[in-house]
């Protein structure tokens, strides 16, 4: 799971507050976990459940054995954990792409460049002005709208050959 998606997770998870939710895990099962506070998933074992009655109604709390890398297993309660849990692997999966897509997309439009039209540029065509042309040997200097200088060679197109 790469940084981009665990923020998106992680923002996801405030905004929907999915990590407040209830779940009902099957001790001896596995769960998937996405770490809402650094970029980790996580496949945990379900050793223990923890039901608690009150007035205020009733709460579940799991205990759940990970493995490391080293081979040691260790302990976590459900209580400290502020990410997202699945039960099967597609679940998983398919979560991580949409965040990812999401975040492609999100970070696509910030740096997309709108290509910027003024609107009475883009009706009018560019000519040259007749008026600021200069007639040489080698052709036709003509001054530009914006101010750029070109050489026509071959005679002025706006001067019709026939009239002369």
């Amino acid at each position: 799971m790469t940084v981009m998606n665990w923020l998106v997770s992680r923002e996801i998870s405030k905004i929907t507050g999915k990590d407040k939710k209830m779940h009902n895990f099957k001790v001896g099962g596995y769960v998937w976990y996405i770490d809402s506070e650094k970029p980790t998933v996580k496949h945990y074992l379900v050793v223990e459940e923890i039901v608690k009655n009150s007035v205020n109604g009733q709460s579940r709390e799991y205990i759940f054995e990970a493995v490391t890398p080293s081979g040691k297993a260790g302990k976590v309660s459900s209580n400290v954990l502020k990410g997202n849990f699945f039960q099967e692997r597609k679940a998983v999966f398919d979560f991580m792409l949409e965040q990812a897509s999401e975040a492609i997309n999100s970070m696509l439009n910030r740096a997309e460049r709108k290509p910027e039209v003024e609107p009475d540029m883009a009706s009018e065509s560019v000519e040259p002005e007749i008026s600021n042309t200069k007639l040489e040997e080698e052709g036709t200097i003509v001054e530009l709208p914006d101010g750029r200088i070109a050489r026509l060679k071959g005679g002025s197109p706006w001067e019709n050959p026939n009239e002369t």
